[in-house]
Formats: structure tokens, sequence, C-alpha cells
């Protein structure tokens, strides 16, 4: 409706969620995290090398870079680990990871097809579920890290974290402009890696 207040909005949370993410010295913060969720991915290849049929192939590399790719980002973003690498993926974080293949697949309908269509078939509404499922698992993670800061602050003990932390404790970011951010860098590190590995 105002591109120009749209796009002056859209540059000021960017340089915002910028600031703590792009920045090298910054970026440094989550070497450990990323290290962790590197090794868990080598521990999880040689276990499927072994466990195939012949003893030295990994069936699904791309699945498992895309499953890498979500735990990695999943790790800085909510400063937590969701289970993506482990053995039994979590049924919560599959639900996730479901949501997540729903919106991209049906992402390029959306975008081609014309608006009049949404209303009789069903790939919007299925694009639109995707998105419902991003954002429940989304803000699960950032009120319980709202609950561990809040719990923090009314102790009298420092607030200390990586990204999530920085958003909602040190910027202006109303909740929902967090949630919205989260959930689209979060998207955007998953397809940045899943486009690489189809390279």
């Amino acid at each position: 409706m105002f591109p120009d207040r749209e796009g002056v909005k859209w540059y000021n949370l960017r340089t915002v969620l910028n600031k703590r993410m792009l920045h090298p010295k910054d970026s440094v913060q989550y070497g450990d995290v990323v290290n962790e969720v590197v090794s868990d991915l080598i521990k999880r290849i040689y276990h499927l090398r072994r466990t195939s049929p012949t003893g030295d192939r990994v069936n699904n590399l791309s699945n498992e870079l895309y499953r890498f790719s979500l735990e990695g980002i999943s790790s800085i973003l909510f400063e937590t680990r969701i289970g993506c690498l482990e053995e039994e993926i979590p049924v919560e974080t599959q639900h996730f990871i479901d949501s997540i293949a729903q919106m991209f697949s049906y992402s390029l309908p959306v975008a081609m097809l014309p608006k009049w269509s949404r209303n009789i078939l069903p790939f919007y509404g299925r694009y639109i579920a995707g998105w419902e499922g991003i954002f429940k698992f989304s803000v699960k993670f950032i009120e319980m890290k709202m609950e561990a800061i809040q719990k923090r602050v009314d102790t009298n003990q420092e607030v200390e974290g990586e990204y999530l932390t920085y958003l909602l404790s040190n910027t202006k970011m109303t909740n929902k402009e967090v949630y919205g951010s989260v959930a689209e860098l979060l998207l955007a590190g998953v397809d940045t890696v899943s486009k690489s590995a189809e390279l």
C-alpha cells in the first residue's frame, strides 16, 4: 500500500538483524555451536554409511544436508538444538520439517497463479498451513527464550545469550517482528544451504 514506508520498515528491521548475523566479529560467537552441529553431521554420515546395505553409501545425502542446515540455523537462531540430526527426530521437529517442505513446495504456485485461483484451488491453503506450522514451532522456542530471559531479569542476573537473546533484549523490535524475522531468517538459511547442495 505504501511501498516507501514498507521499504523503510524492512530496511530498519534488516539493519537490526544484520548487526549480529553478518559481521565477522559477531559471527565468531557461533563457532562452537556450528562446530557441534558439523561434528554431529559427520557422526551421522559415518553411521549411515556403516548401516547401509553396501557399508559405504549415504542414500539421500541432500536430505542429510537439508537436516544439517536446519539444525545449524536453528541452533543459532533459537540458541538450542532441535534434533534434526538425531537417529529419531522428535515429533514436533518432524512436523516443523514437514511444514517447511510444504511451504516451499507450494511457493511457486502461489507466486505464479493468479490471486483469484486461491479460493478455488487448494494450493494456497496448503501454503498457508505450511507457514502456520513454521510459525507455531518458532513461537514456541522464542517464548521459551523470553521466559528464560525474564527469569534472569527477575532474579537480577545478567542476561546473556546469542542471537535470539540479542533480538529480545537489546532491540526495539516488537514480538511480532521478532517472530516474523526469525522465521524468515530460518527459511533463508535452509534455502541457501539447500540451493548450494544442488549445485
